[in-house]
């Protein structure tokens, strides 16, 4: 009905005169549309950016791979939590993928550089993977819970948008730890 309304307001516009057509509804319904041709611009980007940056550092293409497999997994079931749920992106949970993608590659990242540090210390390859896991695995779960129940305490905030993020984002901090420490050691 949005589309049909300009079709009138822009009917009825000329011969000198201008037309604007406004309120709450056209503005979400805007908003929205922006969001989502900026998130299929800017989402791309940011994972050929990480794919680029991730091969640089490591020099191996399993490595830069499995960084943006845990990072893509994360951020697929955190906004499918997101739609099932129910919840139209706004401009505050627009955010979440950033977030997420974030959170999810510093987890991934710690765990490849202790595989990596375990490999080079002599361990074969589930060796390495047990050792690396072990030894980041509580201190990236501690930083996963830390960081989700910041996140979680953004309910307490009176606004609507606000409280969407925080649940949220602290549900896709937790799940980027699991696909982190479940994925990443598969490969």
């Amino acid at each position: 009905w949005l589309a049909a309304l300009r079709i009138v307001a822009a009917q009825h516009a000329g011969h000198g005169r201008q037309l604007y057509v406004a309120g709450t509804p056209l503005e979400r319904s805007d908003v929205t549309h922006y969001i989502q041709r900026d998130q299929r611009l800017i989402i791309p980007l940011v994972f050929l950016v990480l794919l680029g940056v991730t091969y640089s550092i490591y020099r191996v293409k399993r490595f830069a791979m499995v960084s943006l497999s845990c990072v893509l997994l994360s951020l697929i079931w955190t906004m499918g939590c997101v739609g099932f749920v129910g919840i139209p992106l706004n401009v505050i949970t627009s955010l979440l993928p950033a977030v997420i993608t974030v959170v999810s590659v510093s987890v991934v990242i710690h765990l490849i550089n202790q595989f990596i540090d375990e490999v080079e210390a002599g361990a074969s390859g589930a060796e390495a993977v047990e050792n690396a896991v072990g030894h980041v695995g509580m201190a990236c779960l501690l930083t996963s819970v830390t960081n989700a129940m910041g996140f979680f305490s953004l309910p307490v905030i009176q606004a609507p948008a606000i409280q969407e993020f925080g649940l949220f984002a602290g549900v896709g901090v937790l799940l980027a730890f699991v696909a982190t420490m479940t994925f990443a050691p598969l490969a």
